[in-house]
């Protein structure tokens, strides 16, 4: 082996060692390489993904890789001086709750192979209609964005000049 593949294997190495290190038990240990690999990644936050996506990715190393670049990208919201901020001003006991109906099936319906007719996968529009009106007077009154509800265009046909086609 020349000398520059030597060096490239040992780097790569190296490297290896560095990325596992951020998932080692040890906090210590983590921490370190923590610091170290701030001290290397830009502070950007497009840049630092980029980075991330080209430096960072180890095939040996990917079991870890989410925790790590999430972690690395979430880290340069700290240095922000609203980091500490708090989101709303209103505590969460005073936020109104309403109970909805979630559909967790809405991405089984594209599915090549999913029946067209099951009841667990169909919502009926009486259903669909109850949860709108529910979550429509809910916001009514808390003056947030329905004003995009609002008919603000007309029609440039009429349905006789569509239906006289034929």
């Amino acid at each position: 082996l020349s000398p520059v593949c030597l060096g490239s294997l040992r780097r790569a190495a190296m490297k290896l060692a560095l990325l596992r290190g951020l998932s080692d038990d040890e906090s210590v240990v983590r921490t370190q390489l923590f610091e170290f690999w701030e001290r290397r990644i830009p502070n950007e936050l497009h840049e630092r993904l980029v980075y991330i996506l080209e430096e960072m990715c180890h095939p040996e190393a990917e079991e870890h890789w989410l925790e790590y670049a999430i972690y690395l990208l979430v880290n340069t919201f700290r240095e922000s001086s609203e980091f500490d901020r708090p989101l709303s001003n209103r505590p969460l006991s005073a936020c109104k709750f309403v109970e909805s109906k979630i559909d967790s099936t809405w991405h089984q319906r594209s599915l090549p192979m999913t029946p067209l007719f099951t009841q667990d996968a169909q919502m009926s529009q009486a259903e669909r209609d109850e949860d709108l009106n529910k979550f429509g007077s809910w916001l009514e009154g808390t003056g947030l964005i329905l004003a995009t509800q609002d008919n603000k265009w007309t029609l440039t046909q009429s349905l006789a000049s569509f239906n006289s086609r034929g």
